[in-house]
Order: structure tokens, then C-alpha cells, then sequence
């Protein structure tokens, strides 16, 4: 809930100013079909045919189908998904849901892992089931509703079911960009029985976001442990921040050691803030693109802060964002605040150069 507090301040400091053309927000995936390429608009209407668990192997989704599809199953998820807040009701009434749905989840075994969302690990598989929560969804319509005035009915969001839209632009981009200490945990879209098949849009109460669990051994990403990420892994998680705009990065990195000074790094959770609007949903339109900036923007400065006093590691986050038009066209150009605040926690670089790796620049 906080999160999204702290973003309605953010956007204030970026108004929606032109940036270079160079800067696109990722909202696309492109595929092979029939031996040709195509590339398909990530958009509510089409995520769940990109990301169904459909995709999976005949096993795994067998397994999946056995719990899901279970009369135990659908009804704790169709009752996690039975109230539907709008931007009207009281703070009160929605807590008041919340020790509902804890009761339920209680009443039928299952521990819930999550504050404001339903995380669960489906039995018997390193996968988690994740649906999102009465407050997100409360917290995703008001803002709605500041921005458009709408009143009345609920009001559709997206947050959860956007996990897998990150999911398809980070795979994408780590494959493209060949980073390879970068793992983004496999992510499918589950359709709820009501909808007897694909949604015909996805939105967080049409489905159920699917997570691969992390593998044993990881470790979260922390000021005490971050300068053991080795230099190579640092400089590919700084493109990733920027080319795909990752945000939450306090407690959704974790390092697994694989020989001597690697690392490969686990990105779980690819949520986007909370966003309610179709038009701008993931990177669309102008405010979606606004809102991508904003992402880079949060994600830069929460990742560096994590290094103060390491400027050896700094070193190797500058070069990076030296080199990145979305930094440079957008925040140095147009938005001075949230170019000196990046700026100002990368004063402490070492001077002397880093050893630049054979790939081109890369991460927007």
C-alpha cells in the first residue's frame, strides 16, 4: 500500500514531458511462427494467449490442473475473488474483507505468504499459485478514479496479472542482450473455470498468476550482501532495470552463487505499481510510457542506494547509465530532479575506468 503512495509523489516530479524518441517503453514480444518472426502488442486482450499455462509440459500442467480444477480449489479461489472493492467503500470495509479471506484461507490449510496479495504454494509443486488481494485492488481503483473520475462500479485492474507481461519483456531482453547471470522465474497465466477458456481480457480477477518457485540456496539482495555480486552480474542487472523498468527491487532479487565471483541473479514478482486503466495498461500510451520512466527512475535509485560506499560497485553502475538514452534523453535533458538524484548517489564512482565487456550498450 505504500508503494503506491510513494508513486503518486514520484509521477508529480516527472510531468508527462517529450523524451527522445530513442526512449521506447517495452510493451511488445516478438515470436517465431511458421519459421517467420512476428512481434504481438503485450495488451489485456492478448497476455493470456502469450503466457497460458497451457505452454507448459503435459506433466507439470496435468499436475496443475488436479489441484486447480479441485473442488477444494476453486472454491478458495473463487472466494478470494468474490468481493470486488470500489473506489467508494471505506478503508474499513476492505480490511474487514481481508480477515475474511484469512479465515477462509485458514479454514482450508493454506499460508498465506503475502501482506496485501494471496501467495500460496500450490501442494506438491515448487510453483506458486499468486491472486491479488481486496486491498491492491482497492488501492489500484482509487487511483483509477482520481485520474478519471469514474464512479460507481468496480473498476478493473491489473496489477497481479501484469507479473506476466514483465515476465514475457524480461525473458525477451535477457535472451536478445545474451545476460547471462540473469533468471527471470517462469511465470503462466491459469484462467479461472467461469471463464471456459482464455479470458477475453485478463484482468486480476479473471486469473491466476503461476510462479516458479525459487531454486534452494538463493539469497536476497541486501546492502550487506550486495558487493559480493560480481561485476558482470552487476553491470546486467543495471540494463535490465533500465530496459525493462524493474521497480521493486528491495525485496525481489536474490543471488545464487555458481562458481567462483558468478552470480545468477533470480527476479521473481515482475509486478507493475498499481495501474488500472486498459489504455494504459502495461507501457501503453502516453502515461504508461510515463509511468516506465518513473519505474527506471525508482528502480535506479533504490539499486545504487544499496551500494553507497562501494565505489568500485558504483563504478560499474555509472558506466551503464552513462550509456543509457533513457537516462540521458529523459532524465538528464528533461527531468533535472531525477537526474541529480541519480546522479548524486553515483558521486562516489571510483575514477578510475572499468573494464568494459565485448557487448554493445544495451537497457534503453
Amino acid at each position: 500500500m505504500k508503494r503506491s503512495v510513494v508513486f503518486l509523489v514520484m509521477g508529480a516530479f516527472l510531468p508527462l514531458v517529450a523524451a527522445s524518441d530513442a526512449v521506447k517503453a517495452p510493451n511488445t514480444i516478438t515470436q517465431a511462427l511458421n519459421g517467420q518472426k512476428t512481434t504481438t502488442e503485450i495488451t489485456a486482450d492478448s497476455l493470456y494467449a502469450l503466457t497460458s499455462y497451457a505452454q507448459m509440459p503435459a506433466a507439470q500442467k496435468k499436475q496443475f490442473e488436479d489441484w486447480l480444477e479441485s473442488d477444494k480449489a476453486q472454491a478458495v479461489i473463487k472466494g478470494l475473488l468474490a468481493f470486488q472493492p470500489t473506489a467508494q467503500m471505506s478503508v474499513a470495509v476492505v480490511r474487514e474483507q481481508m480477515q475474511q479471506d484469512k479465515k477462509l484461507l485458514q479454514a482450508n490449510g493454506i499460508d498465506n505468504l503475502s501482506q496485501w496479495n494471496y501467495v500460496f504454494q500450490v501442494p506438491g509443486m515448487a510453483w506458486y499459485a499468486k491472486i491479488s488481494g481486496p486491498a491492491n485492488r482497492y488501492t489500484s481503483s482509487t487511483k483509477a478514479l482520481i485520474a478519471t473520475g469514474v464512479k460507481g462500479t468496480p473498476i478493473a485492474t491489473y496489477q497481479t496479472a501484469s507479473r506476466a507481461a514483465n515476465y514475457l519483456v524480461l525473458k525477451e531482453f535477457i535472451n536478445k542482450h545474451n545476460l547471462n547471470h540473469l533468471t527471470a522465474q517462469e511465470t503462466y497465466l491459469y484462467p479461472l473455470m467461469q471463464q471456459k477458456g482464455a479470458p477475453v481480457s485478463v484482468a486480476d480477477t479473471n486469473v491466476v498468476v503461476l510462479e516458479q518457485a525459487l531454486p534452494d540456496g538463493v539469497q536476497k539482495l541486501s546492502k550487506a550482501n550486495a558487493a559480493q555480486l560480481s561485476d558482470a552480474a552487476l553491470r546486467q542487472l543495471t540494463q535490465a532495470i533500465i530496459g525493462v523498468g524493474l521497480w521493486s527491487i528491495n525485496d525481489n532479487i536474490f543471488l545464487k552463487e555458481s562458481g567462483k565471483d558468478v552470480h545468477i541473479v533470480h527476479l521473481p514478482d515482475l509486478e507493475q505499481p498499481n495501474i488500472s486503466s486498459p489504455d494504459d495498461f502495461f507501457n501503453k500510451g502516453t502515461k504508461g510510457r510515463h509511468q516506465y520512466l518513473v519505474n527506471i527512475w525508482q528502480g535506479l535509485v533504490d539499486f545504487i542506494k544499496l551500494y553507497q560506499g562501494r565505489p568500485e560497485k558504483l563504478a560499474v553502475i555509472k558506466q551503464v547509465v552513462d550509456q543509457s538514452p533513457a537516462v540521458q534523453e529523459t532524465f538528464i535533458k528533461n527531468h533535472a530532479y531525477a537526474g541529480d538524484s541519480i546522479y548524486g548517489l553515483l558521486k562516489d564512482a571510483q575514477a578510475a575506468p572499468v573494464a568494459q565487456e565485448p557487448s554493445k550498450t544495451v537497457g534503453g
